[in-house]
């Protein structure tokens, strides 16, 4: 009889926890509430070299191929498209950040993964340099979510399942995988808290969609905490915004005008804003990611923590999830 497995969260983490389970033949039904999520307010980068210090991703390339093949396997099965493999150019704000550069080429891994920018692209400033990286792109998070919806039919149920209400239920032989992000967070403070002891670090983000005709079409560009990610026809995702201390707002003026401040530093092209979103990220301590039962309820199990680099990790933690629950 095949396992069945109740999907609490409908987001990059419930979604792929889903299909890699369905692969495994589970009996699947996923619980989502609906509305804003951080997944709806993603741009789905891959990026194996961020942050201000130029860190490369551990393992980047088996990660690429992993996540690659997930999603492409998804795509055959819905019918749509997903993943999108472009080229991303960093562009260095300064002198020092060109001169850490330097210093990181020395290290094993990073010739391999990115060359020298020859001259940054049309209508953007980069006096500093940069370099551009091959094997990057970006999920299509939404098209996902409608994909992963069309496969469950029925069995994707708008409803909202609290921790708590999951803790109770541990009769009737189902097994149930939290994955609704920083929701998890909700009274786990309280001692007899399903996520009790677990640490949170959640940050709302703030995303735009742009129109220009100026702008880069045919590759990622991100400088100076900016990054515009083509859609095709003169659209843009850009963002994003990080506050760790508000988290209930939804899009915000001031957040709004942050992004648009920081494209305008390097962005010569006009723009014009034409959606603007705004999610909470699931980050645990650490930006550790958490997959696996729960130390002391059987029933349970929790995917959480995907953050910034979800796009590239959920696949190979959605796997091994399937193969360790079915």
């Amino acid at each position: 009889m095949a396992a069945e497995v109740a999907v609490v969260g409908g987001g990059l983490a419930g979604c792929t926890a889903a299909w890699a389970l369905r692969w495994r033949g589970a009996g699947v039904r996923l619980f989502d509430r609906g509305g804003p999520s951080a997944t709806r307010a993603a741009a789905g980068i891959v990026n194996p070299i961020t942050g201000p210090n130029l860190t490369l991703e551990p393992d980047f390339r088996s990660r690429w191929a992993e996540a690659l093949a997930f999603y492409r396997r998804v795509e055959a099965e819905s019918g749509q498209a997903l993943f999108h493999p472009m080229p991303l150019v960093r562009l260095f704000d300064s002198e020092r950040q060109s001169t850490r550069w330097r210093r990181r080429l020395d290290a094993p891994g990073y010739r391999d993964i990115a060359a020298d920018l020859p001259e940054p692209p049309a209508s953007c400033d980069g006096e500093f340099g940069g370099f551009e990286v091959a094997t990057a792109g970006f999920l299509d998070t939404r098209a996902l979510m409608d994909a992963t919806r069309g496969m469950l039919g029925d069995a994707w149920e708008r409803v909202e399942v609290p921790p708590g209400e999951i803790a109770a239920r541990s009769g009737g032989g189902m097994q149930w995988v939290f994955c609704e992000g920083a929701a998890a967070q909700a009274g786990s403070c309280a001692p007899d808290a399903p996520f009790a002891g677990f640490q949170f670090r959640p940050a709302r983000g703030e995303i735009l969609t742009v129109q220009s005709f100026g702008a880069p079409g045919d590759r990622i560009v991100n400088r100076g905490g900016a990054w515009l990610v083509p859609l095709g026809g003169g659209r843009f995702r850009a963002g994003a915004t990080y506050d760790w201390d508000d988290l209930a707002s939804g899009p915000t003026g001031s957040g709004r005008d942050e992004i648009e401040t920081k494209l305008r530093r390097w962005l010569r092209a006009p723009f014009e804003v034409v959606d603007h979103q705004a999610g909470v990220r699931p980050i645990l301590a650490g930006r550790q990611i958490r997959c696996g039962p729960h130390p002391t309820l059987r029933h349970l199990w929790f995917f959480n923590g995907l953050g910034s680099k979800g796009t590239l990790r959920a696949p190979g933690q959605a796997l091994e999830l399937a193969e360790r629950l079915v």
